[in-house]
């Protein structure tokens, strides 16, 4: 069970506008941007429901969700790790690190204010409220890039390509028979003689990737070459 940022019990949970979240995981030197999973600070049992706000014993006002990875998500659940509440601020407690403050701190009052007034309308949908509202610390100066985060300084996921996704191609497998007895493998030679005709390309613009897939790419590309150039290659000239 995930543990609560204070021992105190006598945090309030607030109902309240929703605010934009954390693009990347919460935790110090990770830099997770994908699969995120919305986490409540204070956990519904003690707050009495799934509220986004939290008022604690010291009576300031707090974002009570934060963004964190599946991997991280899971050490919170399974109560490997901590996220803690001092002073008016959260930090991630493990096993291995030293406490460390968040790389992302949850909003206050002020945003809770701003969000809450009329003119920002609270039926808002959280995932259409302007940047700007996060405060001066996330407002672009002039000059910064617009793909880094002007708060952590991390680079922002792209969004999702909406184009309709490319058909994958019909593959199936090929086989060829090699040696194999103490004097030679010959898969491992064929891997090897693949990997250095990989190189040999990449230095002549022709990178093909990385995987099992772009093997054939590489062979029928070096295969090539050796056809087209095979009269000059084992002439005796």
């Amino acid at each position: 069970m995930t543990r609560s940022p204070s021992e105190d019990r006598r945090s309030e949970g607030i109902d309240g506008p929703h605010y934009t979240l954390n693009l990347v995981c919460v935790v110090p030197g990770c830099g997770e941007t994908r699969s995120l999973h919305r986490h409540h600070l204070w956990r519904k049992s003690d707050v009495i429901g799934d509220k986004w706000w939290v008022r604690t014993k010291d009576g300031l006002l707090h974002g009570n969700c934060v963004r964190v990875c599946g991997h991280h998500h899971r050490e919170l659940t399974d109560n490997v790790a901590r996220i803690a509440y001092r002073e008016g601020m959260f930090w991630w407690k493990d096993a291995i690190l030293d406490p460390m403050m968040l790389n992302w701190q949850p909003p206050g009052e002020a945003l809770y204010e701003e969000l809450s007034a009329p003119e920002n309308g609270k039926g808002d949908d959280p995932d259409l409220l302007l940047t700007e509202r996060l405060g001066a610390s996330h407002v672009l100066l002039e000059g910064h890039d617009p793909d880094v985060c002007p708060t952590c300084l991390r680079k922002l996921p792209k969004p999702k390509d909406e184009s309709a996704p490319e058909v994958k191609k019909v593959r199936k497998t090929w086989s060829v028979a090699v040696p194999l007895d103490r004097w030679e493998d010959g898969a491992d030679v064929i891997d090897e003689l693949l990997t250095a005709a990989h190189e040999e390309l990449n230095k002549y613009g022709l990178p093909y990737g990385e995987g099992k897939k772009v093997k054939y790419y590489i062979l029928t590309a070096a295969l090539g070459m050796f056809v087209t150039h095979a009269q000059a290659l084992m002439s005796d000239e």
